[in-house]
Order: C-alpha cells, then sequence, then structure tokens
C-alpha cells in the first residue's frame, strides 16, 4: 500500500512539473504550448533560365513529390502603366501555360507571382507608387490581376511588391485589402511575400514599411522572406544566419499565427570581391565550383549556422563567400518545426544543394493537393 502511495505520488508530482514547466515555457518565449504540425507547406519559386544558373524546371520535375506549390516569378507592374502587368523576362503566355500545366498535372498548386522589381533605370518604389497613390489605379491593378489568374487557372495570387515608399505603406495595405476581398470571393488564395524585419523599431531595410499585424489580416499566407540578411547592398557575411533567422520567426509570430507564416528560405549565395566591392550572385554548385577552381576548403561557421570560403583571385584580389547547403537548411526547416509554422518557401528551384530535397523528406511531410 505505501508503495502504491508512493508511485501515485512521484505521478501527481510529475503531472505538476510538466504543467509548471508549459507554463514557465509560454511565459518565457510568450508561445503557447502546441502540439506540433509536421505536415508543411513547401512552396517553391519558379524561374527560368539564367546566365550559369538552369531553370526551375527540372527540380519541378524531379522533386514534384516533395512540393506543394510553385510561385513562377512571371509577372511585374508595367513600368509606364503599373495597373497593368507585364510577362517579365523572356517567359511567353505559352511557356507559362505549360508550366502551370506541368504542376497541375503533378498536384501542386500555382500562384502567379507579381512584382516590383529589376526595372533597369526606373525607381521600384515610384512604379508601385503610381498604382498605390491613386485609389482607381489600385481597382484596375486587381481587376487586370483577376484577368491574369482567371484566363490561365492560376490557383492564387503571390503579392511580392518589396520596396516601396515609408509614406505608401498604408497605401500598400489598402491595395492587399482590395485584392484579398476580389479574390476570395472568386475563389482564388492570396498569399502576400514581406521582407523580413525583427523588431517594431525601423532599422533601415525594406521591412520597416511592412506592418505584418495588417498584412496578416489580407493574406490567406504570409510569406516572410527571411534571407538577404548580407547581400549585394552590405559587406560580406551570412545570407540567413540561424540566430537572425530565429529573430524573424519569433517577431513574425508575435504579429499572426504560426500556421500562417510561410519561412522564406535561400538556396543561394554571394561572393563578395573585397578589393572591387562587386557582389556576384551565387547557386549551390557555382559556389561549389568556384572553392574548387581554387582549391579552397569549404569551412562551417559554428555561430552562424552556414558554410563559407575566402579565396584569392587570378588578379590577387581578395574574396569572401557566404552561401546555403542542405546542412544550413536543415537547421532552419528545424526552426519550421520548432516554432510550428506553417512550411517554407525556397529561393529559388534550381539554385539549392540538391541534398536539401533529402533533408525536406527527413524533416517534413509535405502537403500536397491530392491529400
Amino acid at each position: 500500500m505505501k508503495t502504491a502511495k508512493k508511485i501515485l505520488a512521484v505521478l501527481l508530482f510529475a503531472t505538476a512539473m510538466v504543467l509548471f514547466l508549459t507554463a514557465l515555457i509560454k511565459e518565457i518565449t510568450g508561445f503557447p504550448y502546441a502540439q506540433k504540425n509536421l505536415k508543411k507547406e513547401v512552396m517553391g519559386f519558379y524561374v527560368g533560365e539564367e546566365p550559369q544558373i538552369p531553370s526551375s524546371y527540372h527540380v519541378l520535375s524531379k522533386e514534384y513529390e516533395n512540393i506543394s506549390s510553385i510561385v513562377p516569378f512571371y509577372y511585374r507592374l508595367k513600368k509606364d502603366s503599373p495597373a497593368y502587368l507585364e510577362l517579365f523576362g523572356p517567359v511567353t503566355k505559352n511557356k507559362a501555360r505549360q508550366v502551370i500545366n506541368i504542376a497541375h498535372a503533378k498536384n501542386i498548386r500555382v500562384y502567379a507571382l507579381v512584382h516590383n522589381l529589376l526595372y533597369n533605370k526606373a525607381n521600384n518604389k515610384e512604379v508601385v507608387h503610381q498604382v498605390l497613390s491613386e485609389p482607381q489605379k489600385r481597382e484596375e491593378l486587381v481587376e487586370n490581376i483577376y484577368s491574369v489568374l482567371k484566363d490561365n487557372y492560376y490557383d492564387g495570387i503571390c503579392l511580392d511588391i518589396e520596396n516601396i515608399y515609408a509614406d505608401d505603406r498604408n497605401k500598400y495595405i489598402s491595395l492587399l485589402k482590395l485584392v484579398y476581398k476580389k479574390l476570395k470571393s472568386a475563389g482564388y488564395e492570396v498569399i502576400a511575400a514581406v521582407p523580413a524585419r525583427i523588431s517594431d523599431e525601423p532599422r533601415g531595410g525594406w521591412g520597416d514599411n511592412f506592418n505584418y499585424a495588417q498584412v496578416k489580416n489580407y493574406a490567406d499566407k504570409v510569406i516572410i522572406m527571411a534571407y538577404d540578411e548580407y547581400g549585394s547592398f552590405s559587406g560580406p557575411g551570412p545570407i540567413a544566419s540561424k540566430e537572425w533567422v530565429d529573430s524573424v520567426i519569433r517577431y513574425a509570430l508575435t504579429k499572426m499565427s504560426p500556421d500562417k507564416i510561410i519561412l522564406g528560405v535561400p538556396g543561394y549565395g554571394f561572393d563578395w570581391n573585397i578589393d572591387s566591392g562587386r557582389v556576384r550572385y551565387l547557386s549551390y554548385n557555382m559556389a561549389v565550383k568556384t572553392a574548387s577552381n581554387y582549391q579552397q576548403k569549404i569551412r562551417w561557421n559554428l555561430d552562424y549556422g552556414v558554410p563559407y570560403f575566402t579565396y584569392e583571385d587570378k588578379k590577387g584580389s581578395e574574396h569572401s563567400v557566404y552561401f546555403e547547403d542542405a546542412r544550413s537548411l536543415a537547421l532552419k526547416l528545424d526552426l519550421v518545426n520548432d516554432y510550428n509554422v506553417g512550411g517554407v518557401a525556397l529561393w529559388r528551384l534550381g539554385m539549392e544543394d540538391p541534398d536539401c530535397w533529402k533533408v525536406i523528406r527527413e524533416k517534413f511531410s509535405v502537403h500536397q493537393d491530392n491529400e
């Protein structure tokens, strides 16, 4: 009898400790303890062939069972008439439809991406300002987006308006609200892609002008682009260090529910020429080839959780290279599972370490339309 009482006492004590620790975790982290859902969205940004970088098509063909949806980088606000869309790059209407049909045949959803980036001489902010500043033009843009989705059998939109004036932040929300109202009533999904930020305080980046708490009200999912911690605008450093990505997620969780968050993850890197200041955009394969060409060992930065190396080129210039691989992605997928957020969006299919797909299979159960 005494033994039974001791066992019961131990069990009661253990239960009390679990409840106490659960409450303590919630108090310290600010986030509720929840059952983790390992069935995740795996989105892939889809891009055509670029110099030295293959099209996303070969990855879509090979890894389709591990992809929930693709987001083709196909549409841009027209520079001189930004209430209208133009096809971006060498893609044609027929090619776009081929990709949509291939993806749908493999139970993969397709979201049309609309952006305000990469104009040769035009100011990204000014182009989108022209449409944000006039309510009639905002409505025209929404109707034109609707027409593109309807005519091409898209499943929804990914609105990727990134670089805006501070005075346009509320007007951006007005546009997003219009998009959401129109497209949701027509049966489409709305995804908003926003730059990363880690606090309410302005830090001089593109993310300063995006109010996550408002964005989440007019989107089914929000892609938090947790990359370019360092980039072409800065000196050498990680594209997405593990601690920085952790901070990005924790901040986002103070503004929206975890299931709404899709973590944008990088599959690329940069090569900084220290002497000239030039920065080269690299795929995983390009980074590995560069290290091999200059007989440099790829090292691992334990603090950042990313691979890197340095080298001296044939002209005597010093270079510093940071990039992403399967190991660095694994750390980010662990964060996705730890915080129970909705999934990931990879920029971009075809730039990543091929072993990333093995990691995705190990870490996630990928959600697709046939399930």
